[in-house]
């Protein structure tokens, strides 16, 4: 799938390590060197996609089972698998 930051195609197992490094690049105020200047990642960024604003991300508290940490994860996004 398309990297909806920077257009690069990337499995969408691994998007969430992509993107990543874009929020990373941000957070440091640094020159992402795969990003064209327009672009620019918010503050609040997905962590799968990367877009502020589109994806709605929860964690809930189930009942613990065996193997389990009992926090489940939810998202709107897309891209998460």
């Amino acid at each position: 799938v398309k990297c909806k930051l920077c257009a690069a195609s990337v499995k969408v197992n691994i998007m969430r390590n992509h993107v990543g490094q874009h929020i990373l690049y941000a957070m440091r105020d640094k020159l992402d060197p795969k990003l064209p200047p327009e672009v620019i990642v918010g503050a609040e960024p997905c962590g799968w996609c990367g877009l502020e604003g589109e994806c709605h991300t929860q964690l809930t508290h189930s009942a613990k089972k065996k193997n389990s940490t009992g926090v489940q994860i939810t998202s709107t996004c897309p891209y998460m698998i």
